[in-house]
């Protein structure tokens, strides 16, 4: 657990905007040195005071590289914050294209997995107290039935499961482990995500996106996110409700029924 962030060193991917440029700026006020990872055209909104590094987290050799010069820049790395993720708003599932589906599932999964392989040496090397937290969604536990975001839910998914997995791995440890689980969220996931696809990629997407601008604040998330490294907590559920949603599909899943 961390309760403390002065000199801390931090990294975080998609830290440009939305929750990471809040959790940015948070940290930043707590006394942290925090490095953004984010894709080159998301840097320059990066929060002052934080250093900047290009990073395809899809990429594991560009992964690499960003990692070793964030650590470069911060000196003694005690926190990875995996933020960066994409959205797509697509056809049934039976019909999303492949390459929709490598898109979204290598940023927001693989690029969790990318990211940390490269970074949690560096915070275990030290033998402080370190932290890496994932930035999941209630969609890694349920799945949505206005919409269609198998794609999306797939990736959130297979993240609850590695978060998990990597949490009873380091358990007993220096370095914890947190899963932050939020529902909607006021940000620009949708616009950004339409502007991050890749030109020659399968046309999928819905061209209402859905609303988030009524979403719980980013830096209500941020808040969260701090608050579950100084708690043994596994699971942070950012809206109440959820758990009622959490509970009401595992209801249905115990009573055999499609969820």
């Amino acid at each position: 657990m961390i309760t403390e962030f002065q000199g801390k060193g931090v990294m975080i991917t998609g830290g440009a905007g939305g929750i990471g440029r809040a959790l940015s700026a948070r940290l930043l006020a707590l006394g942290a040195r925090v490095a953004v990872l984010d894709v080159p055209g998301a840097l320059e909104r990066a929060v002052e005071g934080a250093s900047r590094h290009a990073c395809d987290v899809a990429d594991a050799a560009d992964a690499a590289r960003a990692v070793a010069e964030a650590a470069a820049a911060l000196g003694r790395v005690h926190v990875l914050v995996n933020n960066a993720g994409v959205i797509l708003r697509s056809l049934p599932t039976a019909e999303i294209p492949l390459d929709a589906w490598d898109w979204v599932m290598g940023i927001n999964f693989r690029g969790v997995v990318n990211v940390t392989h490269a970074a949690l040496p560096l915070i275990r090397a030290h033998g402080e107290a370190g932290h890496v937290v994932n930035i999941g969604s209630i969609s890694g536990f349920i799945i949505a039935d206005d919409r269609n975001t198998a794609a999306y839910a797939a990736s959130k998914f297979a993240v609850t499961a590695y978060t998990e997995a990597l949490a009873k791995d380091l358990r007993g440890g220096p370095v914890g482990v947190s899963l932050i689980a939020p529902a909607a969220v006021a940000t620009e996931i949708y616009p950004t995500s339409a502007g991050l696809r890749p030109g020659g990629m399968s046309g999928t997407v819905d061209a209402t996106p859905a609303d988030t601008s009524t979403g719980l604040p980013p830096e209500a998330v941020a808040d969260a996110v701090i608050g579950a490294m100084a708690s043994p907590r596994f699971l942070t559920l950012t809206h109440p409700v959820t758990r009622d949603w959490i509970a009401e599909r595992t209801r249905r899943l115990l009573a055999g029924e499609a969820v």
